[in-house]
């Protein structure tokens, strides 16, 4: 079996090629784990240790929550390796450039076992707009910033890329330029489909790009430090990126760094650039000639901000301070984000789990899982039923899967255009099918019997698939 790791690094699209390959569920080369896009998840429970301890979500988490959610990950990606059923394989984690070589170690290993053929691939972006990403990044990040050199971020490049040489020799790791003139057709998403030979529909295609403009990012660094401390509160994912999305609207110069803040930190990492020019065998020189939106340092941002202070009215009508200061402006910035908080509350309420609505496309397309306890199949309700043969699978756990597995298959035929002449060619196609659709339904049933849903099974349905 062949592998492609794909290891970032970051800001490089890498969401954009995950949600692409989740969401058109690439078949050949096999997409792992679909329901989890950024395997960066995987990573850190599989090969780095105690780097859980770094999850916000885990950090009060005991050690049996800590250990069932590292089995739950071992389980789901070996089923996963299992359902690719000998086809090369795409694993995806801008996590895996950071990690620390034994981790890599630990990572090379693993695949080692199931794969004989490793390939990885990494995309390389120039330092000035890295570091100018990896900024905002920062302001967008988990602690309250402060403008000084930990917001300054060095991408350090022979730190992420040298143990790939090392561990998996330099023939197999094939690094990228992350420029318009090196990738295909100006894409990542499509340079990386091509590399790894995947034919992905333009429908398909996800655009992942929360990017701020120089107002923006000067509005987001007033409210997280001028404006109340909760950035990082529970529940709070879905409330932050509605309003980094309202400040999207904001501004249209581009944030860039002066030569006289960036330029310090590049000549002291001129050996690592030159490291990196080498491997890549090209130049990753960028101009830095000073742009209309280039800071100097936090009294930039701050200007920036108080400018763009009346655009807020753009977003919602009063919402701009009369009078802008860093104070007046993080205040209205703290009432974006309640609203948010709140819009997003209702919104979680009504939205259901992803394995749910997998479901109920599956039990909506099957005509043999009809019956129902109450609603709708585009309703799934805490308790569902479905119908099953008892072809000698007579636990009803196995008779669940085994009909959840044909529903899954045949909104697969359907979404594929595939059509049978009689139900004996059908039944024949499950049969040969069968084997790689099963573990499908049962990684399923597991995350919804983690959700709190149940799914019964009844015997004497029709025996076709």
């Amino acid at each position: 079996m062949k592998a492609f790791l794909h290891i970032g690094m970051p800001k490089t699209g890498t969401s954009s090629i995950q949600e692409t390959l989740a969401k058109a569920r690439i078949q050949n080369p096999f997409y792992l784990l679909p329901e989890h896009p950024n395997h960066s998840g995987a990573v850190r429970y599989l090969f780095e240790g105690k780097g859980w301890s770094k999850d916000s979500k885990l950090k009060n988490a005991s050690d049996a929550t800590v250990a069932k959610r590292r089995a739950e990950y071992a389980d789901e990606l070996q089923q996963s390796l299992k359902e690719a059923d000998g086809r090369p394989v795409v694993f995806s984690a801008e996590r895996l450039s950071s990690i620390r070589r034994p981790c890599v170690e630990a990572v090379a290993e693993y695949f080692r076992k199931y794969c004989d053929d490793i390939r990885i691939i990494g995309y390389v972006r120039p330092p000035r707009s890295w570091t100018t990403s990896a900024l905002q990044q920062n302001i967008k990040g988990l602690h309250r910033p402060e403008f000084d050199q930990s917001l300054m971020k060095w991408a350090d490049y022979r730190g992420k890329f040298q143990k790939y040489d090392d561990i998996f020799g330099r023939e197999n790791v094939q690094l990228i330029k992350f420029d318009r003139a090196s990738l295909k057709g100006g894409d990542v998403v499509l340079d990386f489909c091509d590399r790894i030979g995947a034919i992905v529909d333009p429908a398909d295609q996800v655009f992942e790009n929360d990017t701020l403009s120089l107002e923006g990012t000067a509005l987001l660094y007033v409210k997280r430090k001028f404006g109340e401390d909760n950035w990082m509160d529970r529940g709070s994912g879905p409330a932050r990126n509605a309003f980094i999305a309202a400040l999207k609207g904001i501004g249209s110069t581009k944030l860039a760094l002066a030569p006289s803040l960036f330029d310090p930190l590049l000549e002291a990492n001129r050996a690592d650039v030159d490291w990196m020019e080498e491997r890549l065998g090209e130049s990753l020189a960028e101009s830095s000639h000073a742009s209309a939106g280039a800071i100097t340092g936090e009294e930039s941002l701050l200007e920036a901000a108080i400018g763009a202070a009346p655009m807020l009215d753009l977003i919602r009508e009063g919402l701009a301070p009369s009078q802008p200061t860093p104070t007046s402006i993080a205040k209205a910035l703290d009432a974006l984000l309640k609203e948010s908080f709140a819009a997003t509350a209702n919104e979680r309420a009504k939205r259901r789990p992803r394995a749910v609505r997998r479901l109920a496309a599956a039990v909506q397309d099957s005509p043999e899982a009809g019956q129902r306890t109450s609603g709708h199949a585009d309703d799934v309700s805490r308790r569902d039923s479905m119908t099953d043969t008892n072809d000698n699978e007579a636990e009803s756990g196995n008779n669940v899967r085994s009909a959840l597995a044909r529903a899954m298959w045949r909104v697969k035929c359907k979404e594929e255009g595939r059509d049978f002449a009689t139900s004996e060619e059908r039944k024949n196609a499950y049969k040969a099918e069968r084997k790689s659709v099963l573990p499908q339904a049962g990684r399923l049933l597991k995350q919804l019997d983690k959700q709190g849903f149940t799914i019964s099974a009844k015997e004497g349905a029709t025996q076709d698939a």
